[in-house]
């Protein structure tokens, strides 16, 4: 069972105040005015915790409610500063820092961010980056647009990354980053930086980052893709796919993101021809950029049958056999999932 939260207990004592109203033999009509006004309390209070909340933290507690790690941050994050009280003064969002920024370009960022080439990032906040989300202009721009969002700077960037800081000491952690920031402004390969202000300011940011469902319904026919790459090159392989798509299709619009933390890059190509030949010529320019540089043709999705056909790309000779006999062993007569993958 799931460990209490110190910020749970006022809705429980609340509960239990309504119980003993409303056990049997209490009855009293005159009673169910303050009865009313209890639940009425409860459920302001669990509505005013959820608003409170972090987007990170929302996910994590539907996520993982059993979890003690899970708990453990939350009670952590909340302690000090949520008594329930009435008091608000400080910093709502105290678990969580979320900033977008606008970068010199992707091949520095990359490589910087997460392997601590200037010290900035690797000194201020180690341990403590849970997100670290790379956007190229282009996608900025349609994500902005398609959306109707607000554009987080006035000026343009070649590339932008959204990223989330865990805070254990807000106040202390806060400033840190700002540090961080600062550093990496006067070194020069940060352009500009908008820190989150509030839980607004967060959602608002992940917004233009989680817009791509409404891209790829308003840019359809789109053809997707789901790469990896080494982390440290994921700005030089971008540039290489961006170059063979306008080479050969100077038409259409590609639109570039991902996770750094993993090299995973998303390639969106909108409204694309739907014959054949155009399709794998255009799934040829983006691959084989990926196989140049060792990547993984499915960074998250699998394989399934649109990847099937560039496995090679990813995996050696000796690695599809491998797969084959293994598949052979647990399903000799081909009937789980058939058609799929080998």
């Amino acid at each position: 069972m799931a460990r209490e939260l110190e910020f749970e207990r006022p809705i429980r004592d609340l509960e239990q105040r309504i119980d003993a109203l409303t056990e049997p033999g209490a009855t009293d009509p005159a009673l169910q005015s303050q009865v009313d006004a209890l639940r009425g309390r409860a459920q302001a209070l669990e509505r005013e915790i959820f608003e409170r909340l972090t987007r990170w933290q929302r996910v994590q507690l539907a996520r993982h409610p059993e979890r003690p790690y899970t708990l453990d941050y939350l009670e952590q994050a909340f302690e000090g500063f949520m008594e329930l009280h009435g008091d608000r003064a400080g910093h709502d969002d105290a678990a969580i820092v979320t900033a977008i920024i606008g970068l010199v370009s992707g091949v520095t960022m990359a490589y910087v961010a997460w392997h601590g080439g200037t010290l900035a990032w690797k000194i201020y906040l180690s341990g403590q980056v849970s997100a670290f989300e790379i956007m190229w202009r282009e996608y900025l721009d349609v994500a902005v647009a398609t959306n109707r969002l607000r554009r987080p700077f006035a000026a343009d960037y070649p590339v932008y990354v959204l990223t989330d800081m865990h805070c254990g000491q807000p106040e202390t952690d806060a400033r840190r980053f700002e540090t961080m920031l600062e550093q990496a402004i006067e070194s020069g390969w940060v352009l500009d930086a908008a820190v989150a202000q509030s839980m607004a300011d967060a959602e608002a940011l992940w917004a233009i980052r989680d817009g791509i469902a409404e891209v790829l319904r308003e840019r359809a026919p789109t053809l997707n893709f789901d790469v990896s790459v080494p982390v440290g090159r994921i700005g030089e392989c971008v540039a290489r796919m961006r170059a063979n798509l306008e080479r050969g299709w100077p038409q259409l619009q590609a639109l570039f993101f991902g996770h750094v933390g993993d090299g995973n890059v998303h390639v969106v190509v909108c409204k694309v021809p739907q014959d054949a030949d155009s399709l794998h010529s255009i799934e040829e320019a983006v691959y084989g950029v990926m196989r140049d540089y060792g990547g993984s043709v499915s960074a998250e999705h699998g394989i399934g049958v649109l990847k099937r056909d560039w496995l090679a790309y990813s995996r050696t000779p000796a690695e599809l056999a491998l797969m084959r006999t293994l598949k052979t062993a647990l399903d000799p007569r081909g009937i789980l999932n058939p058609g799929k993958m080998l």
